[in-house]
């Protein structure tokens, strides 16, 4: 598989946390950028081709943050979910299956709830 460059602009502070990270990992810039990348189009073009979706919600939280609403609106294609408080956060762990265009919906709306949250599929959608 070949490779191409491409130039990105990030803000410095970013590139600074990525430098000391490689660094840390004695990793470079590129392998490491080029993982991230994998990762990101592995969580989101999973959105992408409807199909039947088995996979695993992780969210974290403050305890401010309300997702038990957006929760009980995706119970259909929830299988299993865990709540735990660690100080002044949450940490949500959900168990999904069902089709992934209700579980993108699901995903977007934690988002845009100010939630950080990971969705990880079983299944790898080329």
């Amino acid at each position: 598989m070949g490779k191409k460059r491409f130039g990105i602009a990030i803000p410095t502070e970013l590139v600074n946390e990525l430098d000391t990270l490689v660094k840390d990992l004695n990793m470079n810039r590129s392998k490491l950028v080029e993982q991230a990348i994998k990762e990101f189009l592995c969580e989101f073009k999973h959105h992408l081709k409807p199909h039947e979706c088995v996979g695993v919600m992780l969210v974290f939280n403050t305890a401010s943050s309300k997702s038990s609403d957006i929760v009980d609106e995706f119970k259909d294609v929830i299988l299993a979910y865990t709540h735990h408080h660690i100080d002044d956060r949450c940490i949500e762990i959900i168990v999904l299956k069902g089709n992934s265009e209700i579980i993108a919906k699901f995903h977007k709306k934690l988002l845009g709830n100010s939630c950080r949250c990971r969705f990880i599929p079983f299944h790898i959608v080329d």
